[in-house]
């Protein structure tokens, strides 16, 4: 799987496009603010992952909503604060519901066979993590919930950070 073109806003409300993520690692996790237990699980494994990687200047940690109806640039400046998230170097993005269900549907998850719609429509993999190499390849999905996340995470993402090195 590849990356495809998009056109979203981070919790400033700035334009953030795939050409963003050119050169760099990223790491997106699939969320909305108002999701129960298991997404504040994973986001303070994410939290605990950017204080481990807060020195890789070319690394991303991107959140993305799943809900762009409640999730506002506003909501999702509140809840990356309310998680002590340094937005700098983790983005919370959103955007249009049809531009982020294609992402999702495109460069992610396909939507679950039989499912209903939700707020953007049920896809496998909520809990998971996405690691996208510098080219725009997807290279790995984790399981976000794993307690064992960081130290998993960690070995993909300092590989691919240092082959990026010049």
């Amino acid at each position: 799987r590849r990356l495809v073109p998009f056109e979203l806003m981070d919790s400033n409300g700035s334009r953030i496009t795939e050409a963003q993520f050119a050169g760099k690692t990223v790491v997106v996790n699939l969320m909305y603010t108002g999701c129960s237990l298991s997404s504040r699980d994973m986001m303070q494994r994410l939290q605990e992952f950017q204080s481990r990687t807060s020195h890789m200047t070319n690394l991303l940690l991107v959140s993305l909503t799943l809900d762009p109806r409640s999730d506002s640039p506003e909501a999702l400046a509140a809840f990356a604060k309310g998680m002590n998230a340094d937005t700098q170097p983790w983005w919370f993005l959103t955007g249009d519901k049809e531009q982020v269900r294609r992402l999702v549907r495109e460069s992610f998850f396909p939507a679950a066979a039989g499912t209903g719609n939700g707020a953007i429509g049920n896809y496998v993999g909520l809990d998971t993590v996405t690691v996208i190499d510098g080219t725009g390849h997807v290279t790995a999905t984790l399981e976000g919930l794993n307690p064992d996340l960081v130290s998993e995470l960690w070995p993909l993402v300092e590989k691919l950070t240092a082959a990026r090195k010049p």
